[in-house]
């Protein structure tokens, strides 16, 4: 997890660990966390753009996330296919025009969350018609 601000470092690594995650290395900025990545090898890397070079680089990365903007999304892929990613999950919401060989699965955001909140109202219409039905009011 790499920023100047630990609050900042704080709030990522406690999403980190909802999600799952348990290890974690701290760098205050950049050259910090190149210098980490040198001498200890990283299964996750998060990255902001002006790094992405050193850090594609550094690390051998053949998978990365695109979550930009749409109108930054191609260049960004095509910057990534550059340095040798053969695998992009692109959370853009536009689709990424790529050579052969290299994969790109989409996620839509939108989509997702209206799956996701389908099945919360299902689960609040499901609790209403259980509790009905146990109190012997539901049809």
């Amino acid at each position: 997890i790499v920023d100047d601000q630990r609050t900042m470092r704080s709030l990522v690594h406690t999403s980190l660990r909802e999600l799952g995650f348990s290890k974690f290395r701290e760098c205050m900025d950049g050259y910090d966390a190149l210098q980490s990545l040198s001498t200890k090898r990283a299964h996750l890397v998060i990255s902001d753009l002006t790094e992405l070079e050193e850090v594609v680089a550094d690390t051998g990365a053949v998978i990365a996330v695109i979550a930009t903007p749409a109108e930054a999304a191609q260049a960004v892929a095509d910057r990534l296919v550059y340095l040798g990613v053969t695998s992009i999950l692109n959370f853009a919401p536009t689709v990424l025009v790529v050579p052969e060989g290299v994969n790109v699965r989409k996620v839509d955001l939108g989509q997702e969350l209206q799956i996701l909140a389908y099945h919360e109202q299902r689960k609040t219409h499901d609790s209403s018609q259980f509790l009905a039905e146990s109190r012997g009011t539901g049809s």
